[in-house]
């Protein structure tokens, strides 16, 4: 996302949000958050806000990012097919490294699991 479809996007919420501030620091903090992001992914989940049972809470920049994928992982899963996440170490990988991670991932769980002490 570019810094202008930012101030598009805060200006979009000073719309809809009269008390919503938008000061130098406020696009800096927002920047930080969303620049990862595809300008119409995150309209679309401000949209999305302001359509919600929570439209009358100002929405926050990590909420409009929460469920997306960023521009940097749609990347690489046009390059490698498919990326798929580990469920024991919520790691990232392409589907092809997926079953030798796995396997070491739950020889490594078992072994932290063993080592547990049970009370």
């Amino acid at each position: 996302m570019t810094f202008e479809e930012l101030k598009e996007i805060l200006t979009n919420i000073k719309a809809h949000y009269q008390n919503f501030a938008i000061y130098d620091y406020v696009v800096e903090e927002w920047y930080k958050v969303l620049k990862d992001y595809e300008y119409d992914d995150v309209m679309e989940s401000l949209v999305d806000h302001l359509t919600s049972d929570n439209s009358n809470e100002l929405p926050k920049a990590y909420q409009l990012v929460k469920y997306l994928t960023s521009k940097d992982l749609k990347k690489k899963c046009e390059n490698n097919r498919y990326i798929v996440s580990c469920n024991l170490c919520d790691r990232w990988m392409s589907l092809d490294k997926f079953d030798k991670h796995y396997d070491k991932c739950l020889h490594e769980f078992g072994r932290k699991f063993k080592n547990t002490k049970r009370v």
